[in-house]
């Protein structure tokens, strides 16, 4: 009886083991606190707030993973799991480990993993469970992040991100992050509802001074597009598609005020829907348009039904990339 308790501690008693565990752990990192006490100069506060906020990251991010590991432990020390395709018991092949970061940081999440031979899958249910992301970074940092990309551009949002959360998130995977969010939302879920871009342009104007220039920016890329593999299967050998985006922005006071974006591959017909549709919620009386592109006919086509005042002055604005 008392094997089977320690094997399988109830409630109480696992609460108590992680108690025992957070506190061990904080008295870890408080000891790279104990230096600035001994310093001859007291820190400044700048160098108080930097050690403390290191010592939260790695504090709140060993809880995430300790709290996973104890509240999921029925699940990571099974040895057979249903497979999700045929629900055939599957026996455990190895424990392994994913890198994960949240909003507290970087923790790393230990769990069994099972291979279906017949359905050739493999699986670890514990990730279901936690609903892990399959990217590193987890749901509540996209979550975050998207919030940055709705307001500014790809580099602007990640080095802010960075400096408000201590989380590095590259331009590139703020791109990535952006576009498979995307798949799922039509430009206009995406594109800035007509207060907020309003609101934006007013900000960037100045009384008694000339209009802000609205920048709209269209162009296509050939892209490469293949087949995920299989585990025993190779990748197919894929076609080239051209996705077709635009970006929407002032530029006022020698600064650019970002106000929309949007890349899809698509047809012709898809942008200049798109297009319309940012059109629709920009007040074009509180600006001077700008349309720039190279000489693809698609492009001035979209742009021009969308911004048809831009016509009048399409021999100043009209730039060749």
């Amino acid at each position: 009886m008392s094997a089977a308790v320690a094997l399988n501690p109830g409630p109480q008693s696992s609460f108590e083991e992680f108690r025992n565990m957070a506190h061990n752990k904080l008295d870890e990192c408080l000891n790279k606190i104990e230096p600035l006490f001994s310093r001859k100069e007291a820190p400044t506060l700048q160098e108080i707030s930097d050690v403390v906020q290191d010592m939260k990251q790695e504090i709140s991010a060993h809880l995430v993973q300790k709290t996973a590991h104890t509240l999921h432990r029925e699940e990571l020390e099974q040895d057979y799991a249903p497979c999700p395709c045929c629900s055939t018991r599957v026996r455990k092949m190895r424990n392994t480990s994913r890198r994960i970061e949240t909003r507290q940081g970087s923790s790393l999440i230990q769990r069994p993993y099972y291979y279906c031979h017949q359905c050739r899958l493999g699986f670890s249910p514990v990730d279901e469970s936690l609903e892990l992301s399959p990217k590193k970074k987890q749901s509540d940092l996209q979550e975050l992040a998207l919030k940055f990309l709705a307001r500014m551009p790809f580099e602007e949002a990640s080095r802010l991100f960075h400096e408000s959360t201590g989380v590095h998130f590259s331009d590139h995977c703020m791109h990535e992050l952006f576009a498979s969010f995307a798949q799922d939302l039509g430009p206009a879920e995406v594109i800035p509802q007509a207060e907020e871009i309003a609101l934006r342009i007013e900000q960037a104007s100045t009384p008694n001074e000339r209009r802000p220039v609205l920048v709209v920016a269209t162009d296509g890329a050939h892209m490469p597009t293949r087949p995920a593999p299989g585990r025993d299967i190779k990748r197919g050998p894929g076609e080239y598609k051209e996705a077709k985006g635009f970006r929407i922005y002032l530029n006022s006071r020698n600064r650019i005020v970002h106000l929309a974006s949007w890349h899809r591959i698509g047809s012709k017909e898809k942008i200049m829907e798109a297009l319309d549709i940012a059109a629709s919620r920009i007040p074009v009386d509180k600006v001077r348009i700008c349309l720039i592109g190279d000489g693809a006919s698609w492009i001035w086509d979209a742009m021009t039904r969308a911004f048809p005042s831009g016509r009048q002055i399409l021999d100043y604005y009209h730039v060749i990339m």
